[in-house]
């Protein structure tokens, strides 16, 4: 029977992504911190605050596909790194207010936890449901409105898949005060979807696809005609993954006016995972973003590594 763990289990590649993370709360909240907005955390997709470190890498899809759920955590020693939620939370200086959404009720139970460790420190509010939800009813079609002259925030949308519907987007940019650190599963999501011949592409997907990147514009940045003796054929693009990503960092500059260069985050066997993108309405914030995802972090990644390494062998 495969072992069902308390919390959420990630590879080595975590610690690259919340590395990043953290490096950018502590510049934004530094660069606001005389200012007269309020600033607010949203984390979309909190989980429990801490997380098990895997220190092994996917052989293969399969494989990938089974760490990303984390259904088995084999044998291995369980290294317990801090989840977003404690990386915001540890930000100095602190934001004043952190929403932490989160669908799974023993993940909110642990969350309730961490916000009891911060006692009156912390304004943390957990919401119970789904993001997009709460998106639209307390943030972006919020009654009474929001008051966005008097608030900043920082949204991290870290799905594990295409979980965030460009509505969500669109709505999110349209406060002017929300930047978002986005994470765009092009490996571990999207190219799985995506079959070689656009023939077996369902209508259900298509539409799911459509509803995700905001128009169908996306079928042609991935399929193209080949015209074949006696029949024409749609398949897959050799650089559809370049083409793709490209067009969506188009459509978030269009939405929010700046975006950073992506940051491909890789397996340590070099696998291709997802890429970072931030995205916002100040160019202050595009610059911050500009530096930490532009920064190496593989000194970050190896100490932890390392640390996970000392572990097993005692």
């Amino acid at each position: 029977m495969l072992e069902q763990p308390d919390r959420p289990v990630v590879g080595p590649w975590a610690v690259e992504k919340l590395g990043c993370l953290a490096d950018y709360l502590r510049a934004y909240t530094t660069a606001l911190k005389h200012q007269r907005f309020g600033c607010v955390y949203i984390d979309a997709f909190a989980g429990a605050g801490s997380a098990y470190l895997r220190s092994d890498e996917p052989d293969d899809d399969d494989d990938l596909q089974r760490i990303f759920l984390a259904e088995d955590f084999g044998e291995q020693e369980r290294l317990v790194l801090d989840g977003s939620p404690q990386v915001a939370l540890k930000t100095d200086p602190p934001f004043d207010v952190y929403v932490f959404i989160e669908q799974d009720p023993e993940r909110r139970r642990q969350l309730e936890e961490l916000k009891a460790q911060y006692g009156t420190g912390r304004d943390v509010r957990i919401y119970p449901g789904n993001c997009n939800d709460y998106f639209k009813e307390k943030v972006i079609s919020a009654r009474p409105p929001i008051d966005w002259d008097a608030w900043r925030g920082v949204v991290f949308l870290d799905p594990y898949g295409m979980h965030v519907p460009w509505r969500t987007m669109e709505g999110l940019a349209r406060t002017k005060a929300l930047e978002v650190i986005v994470n765009f599963p092009l490996g571990m999501a999207i190219h799985r979807v995506l079959p070689k011949n656009a023939e077996q592409l369902q209508i259900r997907r298509c539409t799911k696809n459509d509803i995700y990147f905001g128009d169908c514009g996306w079928f042609d940045q991935v399929y193209r005609v080949d015209q074949e003796l006696f029949e024409r054929r749609m398949v897959k693009r050799k650089d559809a993954g370049d083409r793709l990503l490209e067009w969506y960092v188009g459509r978030l500059r269009s939405a929010f006016g700046h975006v950073s260069e992506p940051r491909e985050v890789r397996s340590s066997s070099g696998k291709p995972l997802y890429h970072l993108i931030w995205a916002g309405p100040h160019r202050l914030g595009l610059k911050i973003a500009a530096h930490v995802l532009g920064k190496d972090n593989s000194a970050r990644r190896q100490l932890t590594l390392d640390s996970a390494a000392r572990r097993r062998q005692t």
